[in-house]
């Protein structure tokens, strides 16, 4: 099988903590709502991709964690 490749650590998210909070003027503590992501998603420039990359990654397993297979039904 082959390895799966590292692209979200060429991305930079790490070397930007908290600044798509503060370009939504959003305190670094809390969720940023789906509305507002989803709208952010839609501008241009440094501000929507970063609103992308986060709502890409949102939709991932555990924040980079292991992936869990499903079992449908009966446990392995």
């Amino acid at each position: 099988m082959a390895r799966a490749k590292k692209w979200i650590s060429k991305t930079g998210i790490k070397k930007h903590k908290g600044a798509l909070h503060r370009a939504l003027n959003i305190p670094v503590g809390q969720r940023i709502p789906d509305s507002r992501l989803i709208a952010a998603t839609r501008r241009g420039g440094h501000v929507g991709h970063m609103a992308r990359m986060a709502a890409n990654i949102r939709g991932l397993p555990h924040h980079f964690g292991p992936r869990r297979k499903a079992h449908h039904g009966r446990p392995r």
